[in-house]
């Protein structure tokens, strides 16, 4: 039996300070591994916390460039935020539905405005203003962003307005959308 389980499977304590470091991650790496959940949220607030050994923090073996995560850390997460966002996707509950719901919203608003762009900016379709929206609603009739006309004139100047304050709300997200979240 193991008296400490910080010292299980090491018969080398760390000498240096970026030892300890690198003897931390270690053990947060085993214990997760070993099915400990906590590890993996451990080991980001280790890296990432302004909490000091003495004056001295993860931060003082860092370059410029900010904190470097251990590899399994960055794959975990990865796993994990993955699932959450088909969590949202599929059962639209919890805190963050809000997000899910709007941001499917916001893509298909941005569709339409897309689709009043193209036809407004290719002067060959020559679709005046006046037109613009029905020709728009017909484009997008067999899609997610379908709508009446009225509607794709709404979702424009929803659009055009919140662009101005936010313009990466409208940010498309590659993965999300070959995943099918958006």
């Amino acid at each position: 039996m193991v008296d400490n389980p910080r010292n299980a499977g090491r018969s080398v304590k760390p000498g240096s300070l970026e030892e300890f470091f690198k003897y931390e991650l270690e053990i947060l790496e085993r214990a997760f591994n070993a099915g400990n959940e906590g590890a993996l949220f451990e080991a980001i607030m280790f890296c990432f916390s302004d909490n000091s050994y003495g004056k001295i923090s993860t931060a003082d073996f860092l370059d410029d460039q900010g904190v470097i995560l251990p590899r399994w850390v960055v794959e975990a997460m990865v796993v994990r935020q993955f699932r959450y966002m088909m969590d949202l996707a599929s059962t639209g509950t919890g805190r963050n539905a809000k997000w899910a719901s709007r941001f499917r919203q916001d893509m298909i608003d941005y569709a339409r405005y897309d689709a009043v762009l193209e036809l407004r900016e290719h002067f060959y379709l020559k679709v005046k203003w006046d037109d613009v929206y029905d020709r728009a609603s017909e484009l997008l009739a067999d899609t997610s962003a379908a709508g009446a006309s009225d509607t794709i004139r709404g979702s424009y100047f929803r659009v055009r307005r919140r662009m101005k304050k936010n313009p990466l709300r409208y940010k498309v997200f590659k993965y999300l959308r070959v995943k099918g979240l958006v």
